[in-house]
């Protein structure tokens, strides 16, 4: 879109001078009219001719001159020399609706300003000659001959001739000047309008070479207006504009505006247009959709303004081809969706932190790790999410991070449920937007964890200790009575009659056969032998028998498919840990019948352990470190790559669930199940 082309015709009128014969004619006229003596006409008829020469030389001037400042020049020697006055002033009205003036005074030209004003006002209102002779009433003035200068029936300047020599001729002097200041008024008029043209011309070139530099910045400039019965059609264009929407200037000069923007946009621009037409300047840019002339789609920015153009309202348009920005655009989008699609998949928390330490954003974790919803934090500072009697160290490590020392630390943080959490924290800064990146892991299980690990180590050495206390108060009281009873009997064998040795020595064997059955017993206690030479059923079998005579409890089995073979490590969780639940049922449940359901199949080893007791709280009693062996059955499943579950319920029994792998693990696999666990 371009800048407006001005069509102007120069007008130049050419100036002849008088011919002889119109010169007789005036004369004869002048000195039949006159009742001076023939001397005197003669003396004015000389001075007429010398009068129309200059006149004549004038009108040369102006035939050949366009020149404004020339032809007032001229216009103002050639009176001061017909007229020999003091002072000679051509006033014109200036392009700016002011006035200039050129004033000869005793024929050179000087910036004297002029005796009366309020003369030249009146002649300006009046638009007829003003002639003053003796008492004037102004100051040093004692002739005056002013004449307007009119053209197409407006004063467009004054030509005024002040203190003449021969105030007496001043008729004389009006009559040739009449024709001189007419003549002159044309003159000027066709200068000025020579001059409006060579101006606009330039104008209209740098105008042009503006428009046309548009297209090397990448700027789409044109003029619209509405002409021809097309609505918005094109006045001119630069090659931008040809080469976004691929018409030459000459086939843009033939269609709308209107006609290069899509269907779905072009109502909204019509209506843009349509209001610069009527004058009103339509603030903002419009990012609209150009079709070229092959179809294809051009996204462009236009900003408009309206002008006056050749007398009728017209706009002045600009267009930039922003498929590069938008590009651009949709790319730094999708990367922010795929940026974002990461964060709101990972499990961490991620958080940014303005300088004054206030939250700026949040992924989707937000409200899957701490329960928040990020408007509600959007905005306040960290420390409110912090417990209060660690709000001292955040702020140390805040200051810390600011410092540009970055790292990773634990602390605790308030969530939306009043809980608080262990969190994992790892602070960085971000380069370029003065802000601060914190991924923030949830540890409460991992802590928890540990702090299981630590109570089940200090159970197990405790166990480890019971364990080997029971074994010394068996061997002690049990299996240390009965040998040292043995040791009498032998020793007493020695000190009897012969015939009374034979009584001893079977005492000695029945304190002997007890000794035996209290170390076969114990073993058993230990690990029954029978898990490793007969299997896990006849084991469990014979713990079954032992646990209903001890306990009273009736033991309920249902198992399928325990032919198979089954590793050694398995068969001793399992047989552990049904042992283990079968207790906590003797002890707890208040139950005479438990039911032991086992079962191989796809891979696994399935047990279940359930009672119809009276039930118990599992996080109660981990909470209270009171866990009946519950954390001892999970770590043992754990151990071999199984899992352990409990599904009680206060007042509705107990259920306990436990899937081991039938394959034994080996030990690296096994060290990452507990890990992962």
């Amino acid at each position: 879109m371009g800048s407006p082309i001005l069509h102007t015709t120069v007008v130049v009128q050419v100036f002849r001078a008088p011919t002889g014969r119109p010169d007789r004619v005036n004369g004869e006229r002048i000195l039949n009219s006159s009742q001076d003596s023939p001397q005197v006409l003669q003396s004015r008829l000389e001075q007429l001719k010398a009068d129309l020469a200059l006149v004549a030389e004038l009108f040369s001037t102006f035939g050949h001159s366009l020149d404004f400042n020339n032809i007032c020049r001229e216009v103002v020697h050639v009176v001061w020399e017909m007229t020999g006055g003091a002072r000679v002033r051509l006033s014109y009205r200036s392009h700016q609706g002011g006035w200039g003036a050129i004033t000869l005074v005793n024929g050179r030209e000087e910036s004297a300003i002029p005796t009366s004003p309020a003369l030249a006002r009146r002649l300006v209102a009046e638009v007829k000659p003003l002639i003053l002779v003796g008492n004037t009433g102004e100051s040093g003035l004692d002739s005056y001959l002013g004449l307007p200068l009119v053209h197409a029936h407006a004063v467009t300047g004054t030509l005024e001739i002040e203190n003449l020599p021969t105030p007496h001729r001043i008729q004389d002097h009006l009559r040739t000047l009449r024709v001189v200041a007419d003549t002159a008024a044309l003159a000027m008029s066709n200068a000025r309008l020579v001059e409006q043209t060579t101006s606009a011309a330039r104008t209209e070139e740098r105008y042009r070479a503006l428009i046309e530099a548009g297209s090397l910045m990448g700027e789409a400039i044109g003029v619209i207006q509405n002409t021809g019965g097309v609505e918005g059609a094109h006045l001119f264009t630069n090659e931008e504009w040809s080469r976004i929407t691929g018409y030459t200037q000459e086939e843009l000069a033939r269609i709308s505006f209107l006609a290069v923007i899509h269907p779905r946009d072009r109502e909204d621009v019509a209506s843009v247009v349509r209001q610069m037409l009527q004058g009103e300047q339509v603030r903002g840019r419009h990012e609209v959709t150009a079709v070229s002339k092959d179809g294809r789609e051009v996204p462009i920015e236009i900003v408009g303004t309206p002008i006056t153009y050749q007398g009728k309202p017209a706009v002045v348009g600009f267009a930039r081809d922003i498929t590069d920005r938008k590009r651009a655009e949709t790319e730094t989008k999708r990367r922010q969706e795929y940026i974002e699609t990461i964060l709101s998949s990972s499990m961490d928390l991620v958080l940014t932190f303005k300088k004054d330490g206030t939250v700026s954003y949040a992924n989707k974790a937000l409200s899957d790790v701490l329960g928040y919803k990020f408007e509600r934090i959007k905005g306040k500072h960290f420390l409110e999410f912090i417990p209060r009697d660690m709000r001292g160290y955040m702020q140390q490590k805040w200051e810390e991070i600011q410092t540009g020392v970055g790292g990773v630390y634990e602390t605790k943080v308030i969530k939306a449920d009043g809980s608080i959490a262990d969190c994992l924290v790892s602070h960085s800064s971000l380069e370029g937007f003065d802000e601060y990146l914190a991924v923030i892991k949830d540890i409460t299980e991992r802590k928890r964890h540990e702090e299981e690990l630590l109570a089940l180590t200090s159970r197990l050495v405790n166990a480890q200790e019971d364990e080997r206390r029971f074994v010394a108060k068996e061997l002690h009281d049990q299996v240390g009575q009965c040998i040292t009873g043995l040791k009498l009997s032998i020793e007493s064998v020695q000190r009897v009659p012969p015939e009374q040795a034979a009584c001893k020595l079977e005492e000695a064997r029945t304190i002997l056969d007890e000794l035996m059955t209290q170390v076969r017993s114990l073993s058993l206690e230990l690990r029954p032998p029978m898990l490793d030479d007969l299997g896990l059923l006849p084991a469990l079998m014979w713990h079954f028998e032992r646990y209903t005579s001890r306990t009273g409890v009736r033991v309920v089995l249902q198992h399928h498919r325990l032919e198979v073979d089954i590793p050694g490590n398995v068969r001793v969780a399992a047989y552990r840990i049904i042992q283990e639940a079968l207790t906590n049922v003797a002890r707890y449940a208040g139950v005479k019948e438990a039911f032991v359901n086992i079962s191989t199949g796809r891979g696994l080893v399935h047990l279940e352990v359930e009672d119809h007791g009276v039930g118990f709280d599992p996080r109660a009693t981990m909470m209270g470190r009171v866990c009946c062996g519950l954390t001892g059955m999970r770590e043992r499943a754990i151990a071999i790559g199984g899992r352990l579950t409990i599904e009680p319920a206060p007042g509705s029994g107990t259920r306990v669930v436990a899937d081991l792998p039938q394959v034994q693990r080996s030990d690296t696999v096994t060290r990452r199940r507990v890990a992962k666990a």
